[in-house]
């Protein structure tokens, strides 16, 4: 199975109905939930997703309990003192880019799924945007090769 480990963007994408890249992150997240594919988010992307969720006018009560669904089929990687250390020390422009790449390290991300290419440049794990990846028959069935049934998402639609 296909990791993924998704950029703070994508996050606010789903939660925020940020048209129209919103469809695109509910396809992965619905890839996610039927595990087709798995996907990482930091911490750090919690954290801003809420912050961003509150300047849109969405409840920060609403917003969490999204976020709770959405931490029951995905990883949460962890800030940790090394990776911190590690985006300080890396010479990336964007410090907060810096912080989403190392935190994707620990998590053997086999992709960074960003709609902000240019900010992970530098990145040696393969950086593609929702749509990029998308187009890529990652759900290959391995026995028969065969594209399976894209799902529905199956938890709802995120609500205000």
């Amino acid at each position: 199975m296909k990791r993924l480990f998704l950029d703070t963007n994508v996050l606010v994408d789903l939660i925020c109905h940020r048209e129209p890249y919103d469809k695109e992150s509910k396809r992965l997240f619905a890839l996610a939930f039927t595990n087709k594919i798995c996907i990482g988010l930091s911490a750090l992307s919690y954290i801003n997703t809420v912050y961003i969720a509150k300047k849109y006018g969405f409840s920060t009560k609403k917003v969490i309990e999204n976020l709770n669904r959405i931490a029951c089929f995905t990883t949460i990687t962890n800030l940790e003192e090394n990776t911190i250390k590690d985006a300080m020390n890396c010479g990336w422009n964007d410090f907060e880019d810096a912080v989403q790449y190392h935190s994707s390290l620990p998590f053997a991300a086999d992709y960074i799924i960003t709609r902000n290419l240019k900010d992970f440049a530098n990145s040696n794990i393969p950086v593609y945007t929702p749509a990029e990846f998308l187009q890529i028959p990652y759900w290959m069935d391995e026995q028969n090769s065969t594209v399976l049934n894209e799902p529905e998402i199956p938890y709802g639609k995120i609500t205000e």
